[in-house]
């Protein structure tokens, strides 16, 4: 996900899911893009699996478990899956 195409309002509710921000409204405090993406890390190193998910031609979700790879430095995300 690229911060820079997301708008404020994406970014508020992922932040709000993740808990790291208590809505207020308007005068909820936003981490800076440094800190998400530290925290966004941390998360991601932890985890053990992970899901993709798409859409099929029909427009129904199709789930994968997939095995995470460490994000490179500038945050790319690389993912293996078993193909059967």
């Amino acid at each position: 996900m690229s911060l820079s195409r997301t708008s404020p309002r994406k970014v508020v509710a992922l932040l709000t899911l993740l808990g790291l921000l208590i809505p207020g409204g308007l005068t909820a405090q936003v981490v800076s893009k440094d800190s998400l993406v530290l925290i966004a890390r941390e998360i991601m190193d932890a985890a053990h699996y992970s899901s993709l998910i798409s859409l099929d031609s029909d427009g129904h979700p199709q789930a994968r478990v997939m095995d995470p790879f460490p994000p490179e430095d500038d945050m790319t995300v690389w993912m293996a899956t078993n193909p059967r």
